[in-house]
């Protein structure tokens, strides 16, 4: 796949061609591209905390969860309240298998057990990711951290992006990441 990128300095949109087809990313499209790229920046950060791709993964799924659940709330004229709660479960449901795999049923379901765990852990995993030895890996408790990180910025970010305001926001939540 080969491209060029045009950017005119009178405008605010990116021009790409590729394989004979121009596309025109402009205003909230352009701005989520570019807090994409800054998120993704972000979450490669992870990965030397964690010794590879458990730091990468937490961090690129809760990105990603976080944007789409923007996105869902835009779509839908959700109020800040249920964006929170959205976000809320997408952590209930993700970090079970992503953080705490053995806490739920075969690695996936999450049980009464994996949910309190979690609860704990929103407080506590800071507070380890910043005490044990790197890389963490072999903990379970800190992973949490690049999940909610991604998750919480992701959805500010990307939130932020879509709705073509508060332009400092959206970078404010991506240098937190």
């Amino acid at each position: 796949m080969t491209g060029r990128i045009l950017i005119s300095p009178e405008s605010t949109s990116q021009t790409t061609t590729v394989r004979g087809r121009t596309m025109t990313l402009t205003g909230p499209a352009l701005d989520v591209a570019m807090i994409l790229a800054l998120l993704g920046v972000g979450a490669l950060s992870f990965g030397p905390a964690f010794g590879g791709m458990r730091g990468y993964l937490t961090a690129g799924v809760g990105v990603a969860v976080g944007g789409a659940v923007a996105a869902v709330a835009r779509w839908r004229g959700w109020g800040v309240l249920s964006t929170a709660g959205a976000v809320l479960i997408a952590y209930l449901a993700l970090g079970g298998p992503l953080t705490i795999p053995e806490a739920t049923i075969p690695g996936v379901v999450p049980t009464p057990t994996t949910l309190s765990q979690l609860g704990l852990l929103l407080a506590r995993a800071w507070r380890d990711l910043l005490t044990v030895g790197i890389p963490a890996d072999g903990f379970p408790g800190p992973a949490v951290v690049p999940l909610i990180t991604g998750l919480v910025c992701g959805a500010l970010a990307i939130g932020s992006a879509i709705r073509g305001r508060r332009g400092r926001a959206a970078l404010a939540a991506s240098a937190l990441l």
